[in-house]
């Protein structure tokens, strides 16, 4: 039985809850009301998520500002970054896509996608230089990756007139300080890539590979848009991990 096959409708919850199915047009942030309870009551009463002055979340949402700036002064090299994918990451012939995997990291986290690229080896997973496209956010982080081989976006953009400084160290806080923006420039990152047609695997630094996943989310993507990993909050904050 496909676990798809009910729900290829919309159906509204009475008195609030999900909208289930498939959307017949392309969402906006006007019309999917991410932070509006009445539509997403996972959300409860939890004040850092749900916005009643704005049900986009535009007006509520921490450092809007800054990201929209960033996200647009990453699109600024988009022509050069285009021209960059496509060398690093060849289409075989004859494919229609290929797997890429995006992450981005500060100094502070460096450690921990070195472990991750350890454990890739040790467990004789692939090559993740072949596979990763790696965002950096300062310049120790740059030149230690181009030194180990990896295909490391270069730092122009963020030097651009963003007017955004973003620490080099990490204290363990998940989606604060520095560690939010590094959250929403992979997010920047993985959509350029999912435009440019590769099939694209989001993912934090703190993990550790004991086998390739990209057979198991074929499998599992048929059909879907968009895989992520369930990791329910106590505190209502989400039901997936981006990450």
């Amino acid at each position: 039985v496909d676990p798809l096959d009910d729900r290829c409708k919309i159906e509204r919850i009475p008195r609030g809850g999900y909208v289930t199915g498939f959307p017949e047009i392309p969402l906006t942030p006007e019309t999917a009301l991410l932070c509006d309870e009445n539509i997403n009551i996972r959300l409860g009463k939890n004040t850092e998520t749900v916005c009643p002055n704005d049900p986009t979340c535009k007006k509520c949402a921490r450092n809007y500002n800054e990201t929209k700036r960033l996200l647009e002064h990453f699109h600024q090299g988009d022509n050069e970054r285009r021209d960059r994918l496509q060398k690093w990451f060849p289409i075989p012939k004859g494919k229609e896509s290929r797997d890429i995997i995006v992450c981005s990291v500060n100094f502070g986290q460096l450690y921990l996608f070195l472990n991750w690229a350890c454990s890739c080896w040790k467990n004789q997973v692939f090559d993740v230089r072949l596979y990763t496209w790696i965002i950096p956010t300062d310049t120790k982080t740059y030149n230690a990756l181009v030194a180990l081989g990896f295909n490391a976006e270069p730092l122009d953009w963020m030097s651009n007139g963003t007017k955004i400084r973003l620490s080099s160290k990490y204290t363990g806080s998940a989606n604060s300080g520095p560690h939010a923006q590094i959250n929403s420039i992979a997010a920047f990152a993985s959509n350029f890539a999912v435009q440019m047609g590769f099939y694209t695997l989001l993912m934090d630094v703190d993990m550790v590979f004991l086998h390739n996943p990209f057979p198991w989310l074929h499998r599992s993507a048929d059909r879907r848009d968009v895989l992520g990993m369930y990791s329910p909050r106590w505190d209502n904050y989400g039901f997936m991990n981006s990450g």
